[in-house]
């Protein structure tokens, strides 16, 4: 992407008196998080970039979460916060959506944090561009383990037409996550809400699938600017629940038709497309046995996917794509859905993931 002027404007707590029309809505589902809050906050509003609101919607919390938001949005004009009865996390953020002022939405995990330049970044490419999301780099650390990965990918597509060429790059590195993304929900407003049968997981990879179908202009920038901590206590997708495999299989489907709504041509040597269709294949069939689906219920789980034009991949591409990704494919091509089911068990025990 193209480099871009900064100009830092300041940072801080902003006076109960101060009155701004904000330029972004920073949501941010709170629920038990304690003391941890506090740093997720001070990230946000400290930032180089003042002209936004942060939308803090407590859904239920019943720990010194309470108190938290209440202390920040008594000593700083831009925090609003909404106490409600615990909904879910999709249901906390399209709480925020809908009373959210600006034309751009941005998003924060509870017990996350922000780079200070995060919202300069994203406000400048969004402008210069006119884009209709803007993605950064993003870094993910284990509180277990403390191993960290970065994620970065540099992109700017101008239309439609670009758009196609690289959507199978975005899915495949860029969907499941939405607090690295800012959004122009001026623009996507009707289609700008989360899903809320989604319960234990995968609402953001279906959110992002759901409005890549109608986004024309997508910028990514390699600039690592948002760490996601995963922790193990916290995570509300951390266990597999039948209601995880729900969303996951509205991911296959979303994602199909996503490449539908660009016309993409899966017949053709699309490895890129096969890919992607793969891995969440292999990663639906194995939560499925981690979250004890009967067989039977496997069984039909399986036949009732309906992937399109899967004799080609194990013609063109059988030798580009990951041994158990292909392993899964193979099966539902030949339905071996036995076999499939009792591999994975076996797979499953074995190396206890």
């Amino acid at each position: 992407a193209s480099k871009i002027p900064l100009n830092p404007i300041g940072c801080g707590f902003e006076d109960k008196t101060t009155s701004m029309t904000p330029k972004i809505s920073v949501i941010v589902p709170v629920y038990n998080t304690g003391e941890i809050l506090r740093k997720t906050l001070d990230s946000i509003l400290f930032q180089t970039f003042k002209e936004f609101e942060l939308i803090i919607i407590d859904d239920g919390s019943n720990d010194v979460s309470i108190k938290i938001c209440d202390e920040y949005a008594a000593k700083d004009a831009r925090v609003i916060v909404i106490h409600q009865k615990n909904a879910g996390i999709c249901a906390a953020r399209n709480t925020g959506i809908k009373i959210a002022k600006a034309k751009y939405l941005t998003f924060c995990d509870h017990d996350d944090l922000y780079d200070p330049r995060k919202l300069e970044v994203q406000y400048n490419l969004a402008i210069h561009y006119n884009a209709d999301i803007v993605n950064v780099g993003y870094k993910t650390v284990s509180d277990v383990s403390q191993k960290s990965e970065l994620i970065q990918m540099e992109l700017v597509c101008h239309d439609r037409n670009e758009l196609k060429n690289h959507i199978l790059d975005i899915t495949y590195l860029q969907i499941s996550t939405i607090w690295n993304k800012l959004y122009n929900a001026e623009k996507l407003r009707d289609i700008f809400y989360f899903n809320e049968d989604y319960t234990k997981g995968h609402e953001d990879i279906n959110f992002n699938l759901m409005l890549l179908q109608h986004v024309e202009v997508f910028v990514s920038s390699k600039e690592v600017l948002y760490e996601h901590i995963q922790r193990k206590m916290l995570s509300t997708s951390a266990k597999i629940h039948k209601e995880t495999l729900y969303g996951m299989k509205t991911h296959i489907k979303n994602f199909m038709a996503l490449t539908d709504s660009f016309h993409i041509d899966m017949t053709k040597n699309n490895i890129l497309y096969y890919r992607n269709l793969s891995r969440i294949l292999r990663v639906y069939a194995v939560y499925s046995i981690k979250a004890d689906l009967l067989k039977t219920s496997f069984l039909s789980d399986m036949k009732d996917l309906h992937i399109p034009y899967t004799h080609v991949l194990w013609h063109k591409f059988h030798k580009e794509i990951p041994i158990k990704d292909l392993f899964v494919l193979w099966c539902i091509i030949a339905k071996q859905y036995r076999l499939l089911y009792f591999a994975l068990k076996c797979y499953v025990s074995i190396t206890k993931i």
